[in-house]
This record gives C-alpha cells, structure tokens and sequence, in this order.
C-alpha cells in the first residue's frame, strides 16, 4: 500500500467518509471541505506517528500548505529522506 492510500484510509476513518463520498478525494482541501478539523489532525498526527514513525507535532497543517492528502503523504516522505 502506498503512503497516499495509507494517509487516504486514516483520514477516511478519522472523518468516517463513506466509499460514497463523491467529494473525497486526494487532492481536495481536507479542511475546507469539512473532513478535517483540530480535533481531526491530532487524531492524524498520531495515527502518522504510528503507521510511519514520523513526528509532525510540529508541522503547521494550515500554515505549510499541507491541506490535501498527496501533500500530506510527500511531507511524510520528506521526513523519511
């Protein structure tokens, strides 16, 4: 499985979007679109931390621009260099 699958089955459990979800995708604004929040990302933060060993507690998800789930899974890759 590949680390965008892995970071797309995670968001879609912690924001528990249905296989139905014709909005949900890779490369759409997790937070504009509603499927995360706060309370989301440290739920993501620690589900990162645990499926790849990577600490983002100090990554700013707004900030960076890290809003999608291909740019989450590259920051993730950038940490794993």
């Amino acid at each position: 499985m590949t680390t965008v699958q892995t970071i797309e089955l995670i968001i879609r459990e912690i924001a528990e979007v249905g296989v139905d979800d014709e909005d949900f995708s890779t490369s759409i604004d997790l937070f504009d679109y509603g499927y995360l929040d706060s309370f989301g990302i440290v739920n993501l933060i620690a589900a990162i931390q645990e499926s790849f060993g990577v600490d983002m507690m100090n990554i700013d998800f707004y900030g960076e621009d890290i809003r999608t789930i291909e740019a989450i899974s590259a920051t993730i890759m950038k940490q794993n260099t």
